[in-house]
């Protein structure tokens, strides 16, 4: 009996390799895909949980999140909502992602805040309760300065584009007709700090961040001015977050201060309480001049 034996013709050698060489391809994109990276509209659609929120730049980084984590988690244990904290390097990139809009929550000084209502359309909705701020200057507490008279010609160093412990400042030294050589640092905790070391003769502060300082940096510097008296820090919102998730973290932070966990939570922010807030609040800081 004759057996027939079958041979593989060349063309078909050709097509059965097109087709195991396209599946390959499509497994490794399937494997290795990488989505792109989320604008901060689509992650508020896609991720419903997720809430990010940016703190002005007052202390280093490592200080804003040890501040500001308890209330994140609390936040998400009263609502489930998670709130994700943002600490910008410096202030002038906090002011960059609020011109863009980055943050669905921000906690912004009175001038940042006017401004991005102005960019962005971000509305306030709670600050600090029972609270107006000033700016202070500082001086080391063996230091014969005693008025800011005596700071005529000096030194003096203030945190970078800071609202009250900057732009008040040399406002009103200006207004006296006080000239000083300013010199510039990142956050206010340099501010004390370099006053403490004696690399300074004076500085720009508020007493929210003065009191957040160490004890035994605190006991080495006085208070010699006080500025004017403005509404403080505003907690304002980007008009893309929902009218619930607002509601929710609003509740919460009004809430804060009704127990003894929750005041714990505010000792660590040096904040005695939230208010509810509304735009207008801050009319007081458009009408300056700088």
């Amino acid at each position: 009996m004759q057996v027939k034996t079958s041979h593989n013709v060349p063309g078909e050698r050709t097509s059965l390799a097109k087709i195991c060489f396209t599946c390959i391809c499509l497994f490794i994109n399937v494997l290795f895909f990488i989505p792109p990276a989320l604008s901060s509209t689509q992650r508020e659609n896609n991720n419903s949980k997720i809430i990010s929120m940016g703190v002005i730049p007052q202390f280093s980084a490592k200080k804003i999140m040890r501040m500001w984590r308890p209330l994140a988690k609390y936040i998400k244990l009263e609502t489930g909502l998670l709130i994700d904290i943002q600490a910008a390097p410096s202030i002038f990139e906090f002011e960059r992602r609020l011109q863009q809009g980055e943050y669905d929550i921000a906690y912004a000084n009175p001038y940042l805040y006017v401004r991005a209502h102005e960019w962005q359309g971000y509305m306030a909705f709670a600050r600090e309760q029972d609270k107006m701020l000033k700016g202070l200057i500082v001086t080391s507490i063996s230091s014969q300065i005693q008025s800011i008279r005596d700071l005529q010609g000096r030194t003096i160093v203030l945190p970078s584009n800071a609202f009250a412990a900057n732009q008040l400042v040399i406002a009103e030294l200006k207004q006296q007709g006080i000239s000083t050589i300013n010199t510039f640092v990142r956050i206010h905790d340099h501010v004390y700090g370099g006053i403490s070391q004696g690399l300074y003769s004076a500085g720009g502060g508020v007493l929210r961040t003065l009191n957040s300082m160490d004890r035994g940096i605190q006991r080495q510097l006085k208070v010699i001015y006080e500025t004017k008296s403005y509404t403080p820090h505003a907690m304002a919102y980007h008009p893309r977050l929902s009218k619930l998730k607002l509601s929710l973290v609003e509740h919460t932070l009004l809430g804060l201060g009704e127990s003894k966990k929750t005041k714990k939570i505010l000792n660590n922010l040096f904040i005695k309480g939230f208010t509810q807030a509304k735009d207008a609040d801050w009319n007081d800081v458009r009408e300056l001049s700088f």
